[in-house]
């Protein structure tokens, strides 16, 4: 409770409904990562820390074939299991999860729609399926402007009773030429980790450091 309480202070700042983060200080002590994206979306930059070190990739198939398959990227440390989402139905990893992970559709198509038309929707989506989140309560929840791109962003935080896990996650949304990118910070742990004090803040500094190139 403690730890969700300074988190909470931390946050206050920035959990308004619309923020530029042009000037909030994002320095993070680890690796800058270049990831390109597919067909036309160019490619995403971003800082993580140090013990982020793996990098894969894979097409993510559901019920409804190749017209709905996802391309998904994950980094994640080398160290903890590995799990590829896929399927009408999955069942991914309880515990021992820390990463970060891309996903947008595979076929991509240009549309009129822009990132600021679309970030309501967007916020609404990512509090609509953030099922977990047996509080209803969100550590962060708003619009930001990031470089010259605009993101939804909510975090929250919760408990697996079941496998006594910590659960931590940042959900982000923006677009690429009006296609949806979904952005992932995701941490499962059932034992301690002194990474788990200060999880959301570094997910939300390196949020702030992602930028987007040779889109075409």
């Amino acid at each position: 409770m403690k730890t969700l309480i300074n988190i909470s202070i931390i946050f206050f700042l920035y959990a308004c409904s619309e923020t530029n983060t042009n000037a909030v200080g994002t320095t993070i002590n680890g690796k800058a990562w270049n990831i390109s994206l597919g067909d036309s979306l160019g490619n995403l930059q971003i800082r993580l820390p140090k013990h982020f070190d793996t990098l894969f990739s894979w097409t993510q198939y559901s019920d409804c074939g190749e017209g709905c398959a996802k391309s998904d990227y994950r980094l994640q440390n080398k160290t903890l299991p590995i799990f590829k989402d896929n399927g009408f139905i999955y069942f991914p990893l309880k515990d021992s999860v820390e990463q970060f992970t891309i996903k947008h559709l595979k076929r991509v198509s240009s549309s009129p729609f822009t990132d600021t038309s679309l970030g309501r929707h967007f916020l609404a989506k990512l509090k609509s399926e953030a099922f977990e989140n047996n509080s209803n309560k969100f550590i962060i929840d708003t619009l930001l402007s990031i470089g010259t791109r605009h993101f939804a962003v909510i975090a929250f935080t919760s408990f697996d009773r079941t496998k006594q896990a910590k659960i931590q996650i940042l959900k982000a949304i923006t677009s690429i030429k009006g296609n949806m990118i979904e952005l992932y910070f995701e941490y499962r742990k059932s034992y301690a980790d002194t990474l788990s004090n200060d999880y959301i803040k570094n997910s939300f500094y390196a949020l702030q450091t992602i930028r987007v190139s040779n889109a075409r």
